[in-house]
């Protein structure tokens, strides 16, 4: 579907950004205020996206028409990670707070109500939480109604769960058969043990931080799976999913300091999102983390 392509770039920008209205803001949606520098920003990479569209779809581009608009989707969960309404809350911001998250669900909005021609029944069900009955392509952070009571509710596409413990999409219940007429195709030959040569270019793609992990604790049902709150020097700390249970016990894990690589795409695991991975030693079996002096301040650059 075109709609969750767009709206769920490894996470769902509009069930984030409700599930936080509800958390910090009683489920109401308050005003547009005066926008920042950070927000007029924002919004002129929607201005762009919805020219993108509307030329493309007259052009009968349709996938350069909907790549348009994944890039404003995928600018309102930057947005939303740098502006940090997390953080705003802790600071009792909640002007603020209120002003990220209506500006991160106008992203929506204008998405949602440029996609409707390409699936319409999802995006009315998405512009029905912000109380509209049609598509609105106004391009402008005043679209949804002023105080307006919005639910999360179940994510409009849910995601899809991966087995932690295969790192692998969970088998399905039955493989078809294939005919007898077809013979089935020889086993592949063993894999070659040579190392596959990298660029120095795709090395340094990679961007790994110090990191220093606050909380541990086991995923439940999950043999091998603990879930760890790290400090990588950002204003919040990120969930990590690791599958080091059964090296490592959660207690002894708290205050270590260890390699994280923070540029790795979200993905979630057991219903839990995981924001980044640890480098460790060994091959399936874990032997030991990959550490970094104590002393080393969270944040820290690795190169």
């Amino acid at each position: 579907h075109a709609l969750a392509w767009a709206l769920s770039p490894h996470t769902n920008l509009a069930h984030r950004s409700l599930s936080m209205v509800e958390k910090w803001l009683g489920g109401t949606l308050p005003a547009a205020t005066e926008p920042t520098a950070a927000d007029r920003a924002f919004l002129a990479i929607g201005e762009q996206a919805t020219a993108t569209f509307r030329r493309e779809i007259e052009n009968l581009q349709f996938k350069q028409a909907l790549e348009g608009l994944w890039e404003f989707v995928r600018a309102g969960n930057k947005y939303i990670d740098t502006e940090a309404p997390w953080s705003l809350a802790k600071k009792g911001d909640m002007a603020r707070v209120a002003a990220v998250l209506r500006n991160a669900l106008e992203c929506v909005r204008i998405a949602a109500s440029y996609l409707a021609c390409v699936c319409p029944g999802k995006s009315s069900v998405l512009l029905g939480k912000f109380g509209l009955a049609s598509p609105d392509l106004s391009v402008t952070l005043h679209g949804i109604p002023a105080d307006q009571s919005v639910a999360a509710g179940d994510p409009l596409f849910p995601r899809i769960e991966f087995d932690p413990e295969l790192d692998a999409p969970a088998p399905v219940k039955e493989t078809p058969r294939m005919p007898e007429t077809v013979a089935a195709p020889a086993a592949p030959a063993a894999e070659a043990t040579a190392v596959e040569m990298i660029e120095f270019a795709d090395f340094a793609k990679l961007q790994l931080k110090v990191g220093k992990i606050l909380t541990a604790e086991r995923v439940p049902k999950a043999d091998k799976l603990l879930k760890l709150s790290v400090d990588v020097g950002e204003p919040a700390p990120r969930t990590i999913l690791a599958g080091i249970a059964k090296a490592h016990a959660p207690e002894d894990l708290v205050g270590k300091t260890v390699t994280v690589v923070v540029n790795l795409k979200p993905r979630v695991m057991r219903g839990i999102e995981s924001q980044g991975m640890l480098l460790a030693a060994g091959g399936e079996d874990v032997a030991a983390l990959v550490a970094a002096p104590a002393e080393i301040a969270a944040g820290t650059v690795v190169k």
